[in-house]
């Protein structure tokens, strides 16, 4: 099938589909599953009345299933995150406080998929104290994107943001929700947008202004957010990110080490 590739990320592309729609389609047949169950978590959060592209069905091309969905005018966020760094995390700050408002049933608790991925990837020796600390935190039952970042947030067809790429989605505390996009924001490696992996002066500044935004529309605790750095970081090593991984058992060694 000839498609008109108009997107294109990690793991899969998109394509315009009839009817003003797109196409997004994995680009193997072993992420079918993930297809569908992003199919499914997509219908479940507009529902739930969270910004997001509304998910049309399913469709097979190729052996692969690829989820139908409303073509976005965008831009993409992260086209303007450098221009207007603050645009993108006032937008970024408001969209994600509008998601962690919205409950839902039938996701994944957030406890039980970082402990899966804890367990999958963290070394042995300091496994069981990172699950220890994930145990010890309060849950929730928020709606959480768990991969919310620029690449992941287009503007809609009425001029504000929506968040793209569902498949992540489980429910838990707001603290987590933030703590994740925090990290995306000022570490994590973001290809070619941001290669390598750490915190600069630029992307300090960006993750302050989200947090402030944030902050204004919700309560957020300092404290709890920074207790759960340390779940965030050893469940990104389930991804896995090569570029990341010395970065990311570095910094696991040092949070486990604070009192």
């Amino acid at each position: 099938m000839d498609l008109e590739k108009i997107g294109t990320g990690r793991l899969g592309d998109v394509f315009a589909w009839e009817d003003g729609l797109a196409l997004k389609l994995y680009r193997s047949p072993e992420r079918n599953s993930s297809a569908e169950r992003e199919a499914e978590a997509t219908m479940a959060v507009v529902a739930a009345g969270v910004p997001a592209a509304r998910c049309h069905g399913t469709v097979v091309v190729d052996g692969r299933v690829g989820l139908i969905l409303d073509r976005l005018p965008g831009p993409l966020m992260a086209d303007i995150v450098f221009d207007d760094g603050e645009r993108a995390m006032v937008g970024l700050a408001e969209l994600q406080c509008r998601i962690h408002e919205r409950t839902a049933a039938g996701f994944v608790s957030m406890k039980e998929a970082l402990e899966a991925r804890i367990i999958n990837a963290v070394p042995s020796g300091v496994r069981e104290m990172v699950l220890q600390r994930l145990r010890e935190l309060p849950d929730g039952d928020s709606i959480l994107h768990s991969d919310l970042h620029v690449l992941n947030v287009m503007l809609g067809s009425e001029g504000t943001w929506v968040a793209i790429d569902w498949d992540r989605a489980i429910t838990g505390p707001h603290h987590y929700g933030v703590a994740r996009s925090l990290f995306l924001i000022t570490e994590a490696d973001l290809g070619d947008l941001e290669p390598v992996p750490g915190i600069t002066e630029g992307r300090r500044e960006l993750g302050e202004i989200y947090l402030r935004e944030y902050s204004e529309h919700r309560s957020l605790d300092r404290h709890e957010l920074a207790a759960w750095r340390l779940p965030v970081l050893a469940a990104r090593l389930d991804e896995p990110i090569a570029a990341e991984r010395d970065y990311l058992l570095g910094e696991i060694e040092r949070e486990l080490s604070r009192a």
